[in-house]
């Protein structure tokens, strides 16, 4: 059974359990990577059960007698979900051997509290653990209303991490022709069909100077970019999250035009790569969807656009592929927004999550029983 092909790191006090996690490749495996790195600093031990390789965690009894054979050999005090869904319905198998119980959310929740079957099911993980973290708002205004009112007062923010060492601005200006970067997994939601559409309505010149659209990631829907292309677009495939930041500092513009589906409900839950272009200094823009606007100011650290619109979009890449100036700008004041997303205000916050002596959901049932 898939479930039962994970692995795990073991060493310590807090176990997190997760299908998420390097070398995998994705903003929910640099955010538990990140929070493991939190922990570790300050000095917890960590374990890690995550899915092997082509296989999936599912909340099976099977799992849950890993996970509780591991909270007890490692002496775990706090469990951390790496994704609330499915794996928190392991809650309540794993409570009779630790203290406390983390779920961190991200944008798949947003589905979940949809769908009448699965609303059941993440009303039911809410009140099984501690604390519930959310990653936007509007993360925060899709879930909340699935939860039961006291689930709801333990919601806190924790937005994704961004490393301000590693993402930072090249130290010598590029030169060369404008390259604008696109990086993400190729499926509808991310919106490159609207960037080629958009690509192909610029003027682009003729000669060494003419700008570059590269775009970074593999998915199902590659064949069918890659037809749609015009010229001037490069395909790099995936790279793993490592190379990131030359790939950021080898680019003048970060365009991805993240769209809404599902009435709302498939929609960018925060945006990370967003956060790491302009940590690069690179300004970027968004689409209009889900959380983007707690990552991207518009009209100041780039531009927050209508993904339905490709003349507009056209517009956009063209202002900015032509004032280097502007870019500059734009670039200097998206560094200092990045700013508020650093690496050491949420290992701060990871690290009060885990070591906060306040009121659990076992002290609830003991005082309701008593």
């Amino acid at each position: 059974m898939p479930e039962r092909a994970a692995s795990a790191d073991t060493c310590g006090d807090v176990l997190i359990i997760t299908n998420d996690f390097p070398p995998g490749v994705g903003g929910i495996e640099v955010m538990v990577q990140a929070v493991c790195d939190a922990l570790t600093a300050a000095g917890h031990r960590v374990t890690v059960l995550t899915s092997a390789p082509g296989a999936t965690l599912l909340p099976t009894g099977r799992t849950a007698e890993i996970a509780s054979w591991l909270a007890r050999s490692t002496r775990a005090r706090t469990v951390v979900f790496g994704a609330a869904a499915p794996l928190g319905l392991l809650a309540r198998d794993l409570r009779p051997h630790v203290d406390r119980i983390i779920a961190l959310s991200h944008g798949h929740e947003c589905w979940w509290a949809s769908a009448p079957g699965a609303r059941r099911l993440l009303r039911r993980i809410g009140d099984d653990v501690d604390v519930w973290t959310t990653i936007s708002s509007h993360t925060d205004g899709m879930i909340a209303p699935a939860l039961s009112p006291v689930a709801r007062r333990r919601m806190t923010r924790l937005s994704p991490p961004v490393d301000l060492d590693r993402f930072h601005p090249a130290p010598i200006p590029r030169t060369g022709p404008p390259v604008v970067l696109a990086a993400a997994r190729l499926v509808a939601q991310k919106g490159i069909d609207v960037l080629l559409r958009a690509w192909s309505l610029l003027d682009h010149g003729t000669g060494a100077g003419r700008p570059i659209l590269r775009i970074v990631g593999d998915g199902p829907q590659r064949r069918r970019l890659e037809r749609m292309a015009p010229s001037g677009v490069e395909f790099w495939g995936e790279r793993p999250h490592r190379l990131m930041p030359e790939i950021m500092r080898d680019a003048d513009v970060f365009a991805l035009p993240v769209r809404s589906r599902l009435g709302g409900w498939y929609a960018e839950g925060f945006g990370l790569v967003f956060a790491e272009a302009q940590a690069s200094g690179v300004p970027v823009l968004a689409g209009d969807s889900g959380g983007v606007r707690d990552v991207v100011q518009n009209g100041r650290t780039g531009y927050v656009l209508d993904s339905t619109d490709v003349q507009q979009w056209a517009e956009r890449l063209a202002e900015l592929v032509e004032d280097a100036d502007g870019r500059r700008a734009m670039g200097t004041f998206a560094r200092r927004h990045a700013a508020r997303f650093s690496h050491q205000g949420f290992a701060r916050k990871v690290v009060e999550m885990v070591q906060h002596a306040g009121p659990t959901v076992a002290d609830a049932a003991s005082d309701k029983a008593g």
